[in-house]
């Protein structure tokens, strides 16, 4: 989206850090600030993560602060503690979520359902809006935190992190609208309903 001052990262990473303020141990804020912020790894809250990896919290919580280190460490090319804290996240996962294999293989078929080729050549879409909003897909590990950061360096454009808006608002809706599990019978919406779900991220 465009942002000449690039204002709208700062506003995020203030926003991160006043959840932290809030929620001393609140990860996702945690993660969204490890890739919003510059942090070196002497800030505050890179000490305040490690600490926290030494607290009795839950483990879908430890997950996602090892993760928030394992983004930190990588982006300053220290692939040793990367791994670990990747590995580390990855394990703790697989223990919170033992079923999350057969979960994600599922949700792949589905995908691959929805989106085929055929599906997607059919449909007409929405008319466009401004600022124009830059998506930024891909497999798990694969490389689109990176696109984002060099996208990112344009002076027209701000990065906003993974945002929950498909999950939390439009995933609802487009299920309203058709009838059908998340994300069946996206091909079957009109331009107009199309409009309706993206307006409001465009906001």
């Amino acid at each position: 989206s465009g942002n000449p001052s690039g204002s709208g990262r700062f506003c995020a990473v203030d926003a991160y850090r006043r959840a932290i303020a809030i929620d001393f141990a609140d990860s996702r804020a945690y993660i969204g600030l490890a890739r919003a912020a510059q942090l070196g790894l002497g800030a505050p809250e890179v000490a305040q993560m490690q600490r926290l990896l030494g607290e009795p919290l839950p483990k879908a919580r430890l997950a996602e602060i090892h993760y928030a280190l394992s983004i930190l460490h990588k982006r300053h090319g220290n692939d040793k503690q990367f791994i670990e804290h990747i590995l580390a996240a990855n394990e703790m996962q697989r223990q919170e979520r033992p079923g999350a294999r057969a979960f994600y293989e599922q949700t792949f078929d589905t995908l691959e359902q929805a989106f085929s080729k055929e599906k997607l050549a059919s449909v007409t879409g929405a008319p466009g809006y401004e600022p124009a909003p830059i998506f930024i897909v891909g497999q798990p590990r694969s490389g689109t935190t990176l696109v984002e950061q060099i996208v990112s360096q344009h002076p027209d454009v701000t990065a906003a992190g993974e945002l929950d808006y498909l999950r939390q608002v439009m995933r609802p809706e487009l299920t309203a609208m058709t009838g059908q599990p998340f994300p069946l019978g996206w091909d079957r919406l009109t331009s107009e309903q199309f409009a309706q779900l993206a307006q409001p991220y465009t906001k």
